[in-house]
């Protein structure tokens, strides 16, 4: 019950959208501890970059550009 209780705590110091991206790390790494919960909360774990976008321009030339053929 205090364990429950002290998770219920932790979403009102760090915020509810927090506590969800921590529980799921924890879940991640199978980790059911409040003392894991904590940890994530206080440091979480860096985000993956995303991919940067795909540009297309006629100045740009393409993989295809690059391709070598037999002659």
């Amino acid at each position: 019950m205090n364990t429950s209780l002290g998770i219920l705590r932790l979403a009102k110091d760090y915020g509810p959208s927090a506590l969800e991206i921590a529980a799921l790390q924890a879940l991640e790494v199978k980790v059911f501890s409040y003392r894991a919960l904590q940890t994530f909360l206080r440091a979480p774990r860096p985000q993956a970059p995303k991919a940067p976008p795909r540009i297309e321009h006629e100045n740009i030339r393409g993989a295809q550009y690059f391709e070598v053929t037999s002659c």
